[in-house]
């Protein structure tokens, strides 16, 4: 049996207009710290790969089968097979990152003193409360954009002269890392288009001739 202790309460922040509302369940059992965790990878090469495997497989047991049950099972087990032969399940280490490398162990401070600040100003909605929470919420509000803005100048001055780390720079910024799937084929009717340019002006114009198709 593992016992739970639970403890319930409201945040007092001005990150919404609705205070947020929390509940903490201790349980008294072993703790469990997990650092990594399995998951399937889908990438463009297994996903080719499976796509290859259920495009040449026979599939003559379902097409033949006169039960559709049967049928359904067969097709559901090559599928599976195939699939978690493919993308087989990956250890993957779970990698904690702040991107918001220039708050300062002081500045986190502040800011947790601001928090408190408005803690009070709600608890004791006072004139002196809310000016006292204002006047120190701008102030640090135009620090930490300044400490952003001095820790990423400093970080294009170092790399001026390097376009590759200035873009992955600017890409880190506006949070774009994440990779990018791009159309490897498209079928048009009976013919099947590999060739990236035809591809993108078969888009093109479809969308250029689909209002006046349907007017």
């Amino acid at each position: 049996m593992i016992d739970c202790v639970s403890t319930q309460g409201i945040f007092y922040c001005d990150i919404s207009d609705h205070f947020p509302t929390f509940c903490i369940n201790q349980y008294l059992c072993d703790e469990i710290t997990e650092t990594t965790i399995t998951k399937r990878v889908f990438d463009d090469n297994s996903e080719n790969h499976f796509c290859r495997e259920m495009s040449t497989h026979t599939w003559n047991d379902v097409i033949q089968s006169t039960c559709t049950e049967t049928a359904f099972s067969q097709f559901h087990h090559t599928y599976c097979d195939r699939f978690d032969n493919i993308f087989q399940p990956k250890t993957i280490t779970i990698k904690s990152r702040n991107r918001k490398v220039w708050i300062t162990p002081s500045l986190k401070k502040c800011i947790e003193n601001k928090s408190h600040l408005y803690s009070r100003f709600i608890r004791h909605q006072t004139n002196t409360n809310k000016y006292i929470y204002m006047n120190y919420k701008k102030k640090l509000t135009s620090i930490l954009h300044k400490a952003g803005k001095d820790y990423y100048d400093k970080l294009f001055q170092e790399c001026k002269s390097n376009l590759t780390k200035s873009w992955k720079i600017i890409k880190e910024v506006i949070n774009r890392n994440k990779r990018i799937r791009h159309c490897q084929k498209l079928i048009v009717g009976n013919q099947t288009i590999t060739n990236k340019n035809i591809i993108a002006s078969t888009f093109n114009n479809f969308f250029i001739n689909i209002g006046p198709s349907l007017s």
